[in-house]
């Protein structure tokens, strides 16, 4: 893994960019090819341009990329009032802002930290 001259990105950064741009170029191709072979369909004496779709098509499902599952980070902290404990769950979409937050709590002598961050997908 060498560091480009011209780039901040190292080979397999770069590769895998590429592989990516390939695929999303192919897919297109695909989903064009399947859109004229639609135009070539009849009643009769199609069956074989009806099967090359079925088959593209499974193609493309393959090939598109399936959404990841969201990571939820929550932080549960316990605040000391005068007369009771309150328990607050607060949820952040990064790392970072969870640690933030929970560093932030840790200065404070009113909050008190029940857990580091637990992940939830």
């Amino acid at each position: 893994m060498t560091k480009g001259f011209w780039t901040n990105w190292d080979e397999d950064e770069v590769n895998e960019m590429q592989a990516e741009l390939a695929t999303i170029e192919h897919l297109e191709h695909l989903k064009y090819e399947v859109g004229y072979l639609k135009t070539l369909v009849r009643d009769t004496s199609t069956g074989h341009i009806r099967t090359a779709i079925g088959v593209l098509e499974d193609r493309i499902k393959e090939l598109t990329p399936k959404p990841q599952p969201r990571r939820v980070f929550e932080v549960e902290v316990v605040k000391r009032d005068s007369y009771a404990y309150t328990a607050h769950r607060k949820q952040f979409e990064s790392a970072d802002e969870a640690w933030k937050f929970y560093d932030d709590v840790l200065k404070d002598p009113y909050w008190l930290a029940q857990e580091p961050i637990t992940i939830r997908k």
